[in-house]
């Protein structure tokens, strides 16, 4: 174990556990408006995140939500997905 944490010592990485100074962050990349945080995520994603915040609350962990912009390229190609449907669909 020593050597996964590069020589330091372990009780760097366990004292914010033992006295709960830590939250958690959930972060959402997306290119829509950042205003709108969980309104970004499909449906069964929105749940899921709100059972699991739910769940932190009443463990008494801190948890926040957060917007990050995506700057990343477009990705133009299209989805292989959609190739495939739109050739099998086709009548000979």
């Amino acid at each position: 174990m020593v050597g996964e944490l590069n020589g330091n010592d372990a009780a760097i990485f366990l004292t914010p556990l033992d006295s709960f100074d830590f939250k958690v962050v959930f972060g959402i990349i997306t290119y829509k408006n950042g205003g709108g945080r969980s309104d970004n995520l499909p449906l069964f994603s929105k749940v899921s995140l709100m059972r699991n915040m739910q769940q932190l609350d009443v463990r008494r962990i801190p948890s926040v939500l957060v917007s990050i912009s995506d700057h990343s390229p477009k990705n133009t190609r299209k989805s292989s997905w959609r190739l495939l449907h739109s050739t099998m669909g086709r009548p000979r």
